[in-house]
């Protein structure tokens, strides 16, 4: 018995111990906080806003006068990939510079990141494009589908009057 409460008696030393220490160290655990309060406020303060504008695009592969045919999965893949890569090509990038007539180095500016990729083995390229103006990144990315869909047009047309 004596033992416990022996046990106890030095627990309660050894915290009244460790308060002691910490109101000792006040100043510099309050200078700790006051600088880490500073650096983080300071940060945020300095910070810009990124804005996110994101687009999802329903695309099929189909055949101009031909019904739709069963596509295998490894063709659909090779498809999807094709159509990734036109949108994140430099030709496509190079037509909504243009048609926003702004120059490459505001448009390296204004475009933080920008990426295409399908949405989980469906028919729809997910589109999304970080700026740090919202309005140019929402008309970066109504030019980026509609000169996508001029571009799919012309294509279209292509196989059309090739096939005729």
């Amino acid at each position: 018995m004596n033992d416990t409460s022996n046990i106890e008696q030095n627990s309660s030393d050894d915290i009244i111990k460790y308060l002691s220490i910490l109101w000792n160290r006040k100043f510099l655990i309050l200078f700790s906080l006051i600088i880490s309060v500073s650096a983080m406020s300071l940060f945020l303060y300095k910070s810009h806003t990124i804005w996110r504008i994101d687009a999802k695009l329903m695309v099929t592969k189909s055949s101009v006068g031909i019904p739709n045919y069963d596509i295998l999965q490894q063709e659909k893949d090779k498809f999807f990939a094709t159509q990734i890569e036109i949108i994140n090509g430099p030709n496509l990038l190079k037509m909504i510079q243009n048609i926003m007539q702004v120059s490459t180095a505001q448009f390296d500016k204004n475009i933080k990141n920008f990426k295409a990729s399908r949405l989980n083995g469906t028919d729809i390229i997910f589109i999304s494009v970080d700026s740090p103006s919202q309005e140019f990144a929402k008309n970066f990315i109504i030019n980026m589908i509609n000169g996508y869909l001029k571009f799919q047009q012309n294509e279209i047309t292509t196989i059309t009057d090739t096939s005729i």
